[in-house]
């Protein structure tokens, strides 16, 4: 456990600790100087379809590249299986139960805005003199929960992926190019329907299949975006008689979507390396959460917990970062504190923890990742630690639970939980003591209810296949 590929020269680690350490705050060194930062979300992305995390199909070589040139951490983990409460955690740096934002699954839930007390990643950067870009795919990543806050310009309307990269042009062409930058871009490019556009259709399916996937794809791959995603509920149906040739048709539908989104980030990063200086640029992909493919019966990722569903890509390339490979857990809440850290910013009241020793080329202890989902039966959360992942779901009648080793199958088929008592217990604590921390810091600042889903809200919930709950599908047997 923990460790790097190698570790950094002392003169490229002195580099970054002095990079650090000159940014303490808004008045000290010339913000032009500052990195800018640009943070990619490719929804819906587990990282162990992505060739640089050991998948056998050549499904991202940009992406790879990019992971060759900065750290890449093997075990990174989502803070819930599903887009609002992870992306929030993402821009925060607290765990869905402590900023309360929540997915909704029907015309009657209530939305929830994060607390105007709890701040979110592009303010704390405009505070210190960044321009502040967001260019997201709506759905969940809603204006009404509080995810434009801080940003200059917010766009998230439904459009393709090359049109995304337009307006990233022309918005970067904007920019003042001696004021530091901060985009968050987000795509749903990787989520389902998967509709990958020739030449990338074709590279990993079966030209002979003739079943329900193909038939799903040619009804809606034709169709303009905003058209095909409000047809696309029913696309992940499964059927009695489904059999593993659909499966493998499935399977590579999603991975062709990937390596479009791959050649399409290095456009992006071709747009960017013409209008920023690209070894200024703190660069991190991520995603908010993976995909199931019957791993535990299901297809999507509306059923749990498991590490289908929370293992997530994780790679960061910067200015005095080397190449390396990080094996320790790390959760997406880490994320906005080690940004904070290499800027020099306080990171008071976060519960993620800076990676910045990784990236320094530093040994890290082991520590534990969290994820929390809730769910019409309560909240279910889950921790991973020491390659040990506990579930945990609420149940009227107690706690049900369930340990794996993610060492012996990443399926996580067997149930440790008679087995290994004693790490059970140890990590039921930890869970009792982070949802302890949330609850305290969601009474201290209380999100705000804004109402019933509009019903432009609701027919973008149901485009994506979320109305009737995203976050959980709850069955008597769970």
């Amino acid at each position: 456990m923990g460790g790097r590929s190698k570790r950094l020269p002392s003169t490229l680690l002195s580099g970054l600790v002095a990079l650090t350490l000159g940014l303490t705050s808004a008045c000290d060194a010339d913000a032009s100087k500052r990195p800018d930062v640009l943070l990619i979300s490719l929804d819906t992305l587990r990282a162990d379809h992505l060739s640089c995390y050991g998948y056998a199909r050549k499904t991202s070589p940009f992406i790879d590249k990019l992971a060759s040139q900065g750290v890449r951490f093997a075990n990174a983990f989502s803070s819930a299986s599903n887009t609002a409460p992870s992306h929030m955690s993402l821009l925060t740096g607290l765990d869905p139960l402590a900023h309360g934002i929540r997915p909704v699954g029907g015309s009657k839930d209530k939305l929830t805005s994060l607390s105007p007390r709890t701040p979110i990643l592009a303010e704390r950067l405009k505070q210190v003199g960044y321009q502040t870009i967001g260019i997201a795919d709506n759905g969940y990543v809603m204006t009404s929960m509080g995810f434009d806050r801080g940003f200059d310009v917010f766009d998230n309307q439904r459009t393709s992926l090359p049109y995304k990269l337009t307006l990233l042009s022309s918005q970067l062409k904007q920019a003042k190019p001696n004021k530091p930058l901060f985009v968050f871009f987000h795509t749903y490019e990787t989520h389902a329907p998967y509709l990958p556009p020739p030449p990338y259709h074709g590279r990993f399916t079966d030209p002979d299949y003739r079943g329900p996937f193909q038939e799903r794809y040619d009804k809606l791959a034709s169709l303009p975006v905003h058209v095909a995603w409000k047809e696309k509920g029913d696309f992940l149906e499964t059927w009695k008689e489904m059999g593993d040739e659909d499966l493998d048709y499935l399977r590579g539908l999603y991975d062709e979507g990937i390596a479009y989104t791959d050649s399409n980030i290095k456009r992006l990063w071709g747009t960017w390396s013409r209008r920023r200086d690209a070894e200024n640029t703190l660069l991190i992909i991520v995603s908010d959460h993976g995909e199931g493919f019957k791993e535990h019966g299901k297809l999507g990722h509306k059923y749990g917990l498991y590490s289908e569903l929370l293992r997530v890509p994780l790679i960061v390339r910067g200015p005095g970062i080397e190449p390396a490979v990080v094996e320790h857990s790390v959760s997406l809440t880490d994320v906005v504190p080690t940004i904070f850290d290499i800027l020099g910013l306080r990171s008071d009241s976060l519960q993620g923890v800076s990676f910045l020793e990784s990236l320094s080329g530093r040994p890290e202890s082991a520590r534990a990742a969290f994820s929390q989902l809730n769910a019409k039966r309560g909240l279910h959360d889950s921790v991973f630690r020491d390659e040990l992942h506990l579930l945990r779901w609420d149940r009227e009648n107690g706690d049900k639970l369930e340990l794996y080793d993610d060492r012996d199958s990443n399926r996580e088929r067997e149930n440790l939980v008679d087995e290994r008592g004693e790490d059970v217990r140890a990590l039921q604590n930890l869970l009792d003591e982070r949802r302890a921390l949330g609850e305290k810091h969601l009474t201290a600042n209380p999100n705000r209810s804004e109402g019933e889903l509009s019903e432009a809200e609701l027919q973008e919930l149901e485009a994506l296949g979320y109305v009737g709950g995203e976050g959980y599908e709850e069955t008597e047997e769970d």
